[in-house]
């Protein structure tokens, strides 16, 4: 008897608390923990889906940044009529448009990098280009 009882005490007030009206207030802390100054002001910027680049369009060219010491990794010229950037992370490129000119393109991002191989052993031809395909999905 005295379960059912705390239970119906239990329904009867929940509507209560549910409907009261609590003067609530949730506060939200920030703080500014970098900041990138520019030279020409920014059309438009999109990040990285790992997070490891930020593209900033400006008027005529892409910037490259690294959101982690806001230094300017690369610069990717572009028409000057290029106004919006979205990047697609499915083909790895930039999607800039100009709403003036009515025209979309797509950017193929490809990221080279240089290795030291300097006194290291070889095979071949010491200047042949090399690929290093990385397969992170692989299981």
């Amino acid at each position: 008897m005295q379960r059912a009882s705390v239970f119906l005490l239990s329904f009867l007030f929940l509507p209560v608390l549910i409907l009261s009206p609590f003067n609530t207030h949730a506060a939200v802390e920030w703080s500014v923990i970098k900041q990138l100054e520019l030279d020409k002001g920014p059309l438009g910027m999109v990040m990285s889906p790992d997070g490891e680049k930020l593209y900033v369009l400006v008027k005529g060219e892409v910037r490259i940044y690294s959101p982690v010491d806001g230094k300017l990794s690369d610069k990717i010229p572009v028409d000057k009529a290029m106004d919006a950037i979205a990047f697609s992370p499915k083909n790895e490129a930039l999607i800039l448009s100009s709403s003036g000119s009515g025209v979309v393109q797509f950017v193929r991002l490809e990221f080279t990098f240089s290795i030291d191989v300097t006194g290291r052993p070889f095979k071949g031809p010491e200047n042949a280009p090399v690929t290093v395909a990385v397969f992170s999905d692989y299981q």
